[in-house]
């Protein structure tokens, strides 16, 4: 007689039983980052973000489930304690959001009542009766599920919409003798206002940084006008010589912003300086539209430079934040001056003909200098226009922290400059301009509630060699810039394009608004007041 030993499977309903258990956490945690893509889809960088985010949100949720198996046995309440764990790591960010700047908790105070918060919840919960908590998980894991179908769908319609770059065709380029090629730098200062409107709002007499700029031989355009009111559009408009509505087809409702950074990334700058024989230079910015890595060198400033701000964002939402903001915001003040001290060493070290852009975020928020260069950190932020003035600031003490930044910011800017022209071997072409300029008074979503002379109004200060004889309206705007270059350097045929001003929506770039008379017409104080005819 033979006998046998009768090896049974587990029960089907204890098995599906702990996975459902299982699941929660990390379907949690997956929710918390893909519900703030959801909401800021106009700062996604990437498809690769969008899939990175959630997967490195549910590999922490599964940890923190990995350490909750160590202390509680029982499943139901073991997956309700690590959600709790998940709700603490994931949601401090948006609480300190809620509170603001100028919450009466200091961010340490803030922090440890979230997390004495959160472990209070998951002691409560892990008492929980096992019936009660198996009802809750099974909730949970049907609700999460609906609301991640749900933020899925919210973002692949917010960035399906119809788009497609236009053909754009190069003017034939001349392959100069390499003397008679001069290095071009192209400083974006972001936010760099027009001299009447710092005069007029912010009481601010630029006047002097002017006169020194003339005194080294740059042409001011004084009356100079931006053409977007958004970085992004600016400088694909201008990189690629031209308006948007001639570079790319697109819906007016899409959010994403993709589509510029592709038309930052390969300009027809760059391949037209290329095909002259230049290489290309980019510093890093820290902001993911301008961080041109296609260029034929890409110069890191911070160890944070492999990150853009949606990653950041991402990061500083998590019980984490208050260590990264810190530590992002000092690699904000290293990038404005290492991008303005490294400048000069490519003029040195760099074997020309070489195109240099350098997008240097200031005097534009975070306001983090005085007038003397110390750090002050009255903001920790990018957010600018009504996303910082009335929530947490005044407008005076806006136009009063930018004056500051701008104090410093000038000083910094004429070193940069004469290192550069000290230390060129031939005469360079040098492009000190702005994107747009600032946001006292900007309504991001509303062009009739915008001051757009603010907004429109910008820096536009150009140095060239005498030989070429680039002259430069007082009303130039940037789509033009490159033209003109070009036209000297390559021997391309560009016509100067009617300089036009259109105002986009935040969260909708594309739905262009002309403001091009008001921008006109309006003073500094006026801007504000002349409603669209």
């Amino acid at each position: 007689m033979t006998s046998s030993v009768n090896s049974s499977p587990l029960p089907a309903e204890p098995v599906r039983k702990r996975w459902i258990a299982a699941a929660l956490p990390p379907l949690f945690a997956m929710v918390l980052p893909i519900g703030q893509l959801a909401a800021n889809r106009s700062l996604i960088s990437s498809w690769w973000l969008i899939l990175t985010a959630p997967l490195v949100a549910a590999a922490i949720g599964w940890t923190l489930a990995a350490v909750c198996w160590l202390a509680i046995r029982a499943p139901w309440q073991r997956s309700l304690v690590a959600t709790a764990l998940v709700l603490t790591f994931f949601g401090f960010g948006h609480l300190q959001n809620l509170a603001g700047d100028n919450s009466r908790f200091s961010t340490p105070l803030l922090l440890w009542l979230w997390i004495g918060g959160g472990l209070s919840l998951a002691y409560w919960l892990r008492a929980w009766p096992a019936q009660r908590a198996e009802h809750v998980c099974r909730w949970g894991v049907l609700l999460t599920c609906f609301a991640l179908v749900l933020q899925v769908g919210t973002l692949a319609l917010g960035l399906s919409k119809d788009t497609s770059l236009l053909p754009t065709k190069d003017e034939p380029a001349r392959r100069l003798a390499s003397g008679d090629r001069p290095d071009i730098y192209y400083l974006v200062l972001d936010a760099y206002g027009r001299q009447d409107v710092l005069a007029e709002l912010y009481s601010f007499d630029n006047e002097p940084f002017l006169r020194e700029l003339e005194k080294r031989g740059f042409t001011v355009s004084r009356q100079a006008r931006s053409n977007y009111n958004q970085t992004a559009l600016s400088l694909a408009s201008s990189l690629n010589l031209d308006y948007l509505d001639r570079l790319i087809e697109v819906s007016p409702r899409l959010e994403s912003r993709l589509p510029l950074q592709l038309l930052i990334m390969d300009s027809v700058v760059d391949r037209q300086l290329r095909a002259a024989g230049y290489r290309t230079i980019s510093l890093a910015t820290g902001y993911s539209y301008t961080q041109r890595r296609r260029s034929d060198r890409f110069v890191p400033l911070t160890p944070w430079d492999e990150f853009d701000e949606c990653q950041l964002a991402l990061a500083d939402a998590t019980i984490l934040g208050p260590l990264l903001r810190d530590r992002s915001l000092r690699a904000h003040e290293a990038r404005v001056r290492g991008g303005l001290a490294a400048i000069p060493d490519l003029a040195a070290r760099e074997a020309g003909p070489k195109f240099v852009m350098a997008h240097i975020v200031c005097p534009h928020p975070p306001f983090v200098f005085d007038g003397q260069g110390k750090s002050v950190w009255q903001t920790r932020t990018l957010a600018d226009g009504n996303h910082l003035v009335g929530p947490y600031f005044s407008r005076e003490r806006y136009r009063r922290c930018y004056g500051e930044q701008l104090r410093f910011v000038n000083s910094r800017v004429l070193a940069t400059i004469d290192g550069i022209l000290a230390k060129s071997a031939r005469p360079p072409i040098i492009v000190l301009q702005a994107d747009h300029g600032p946001a006292s008074e900007l309504v991001v979503e509303s062009p009739d509630e915008s001051n757009v002379v603010e907004r429109f109004g910008i820096l536009s200060a150009i140095y060239t060699p005498p030989a070429l004889g680039l002259k430069f309206a007082d009303d130039h705007s940037p789509v033009n810039t490159f033209r003109l270059v070009l036209n000297a350097v390559c021997g391309t045929n560009y016509e100067r394009l009617p300089s036009r001003c259109y105002f986009g929506l935040w969260k909708r770039p594309f739905e262009l608004t002309d403001v091009t008379d008001r921008v006109r017409r309006g003073g500094a104080a006026e801007g504000r007041h002349l409603a669209r005819d």
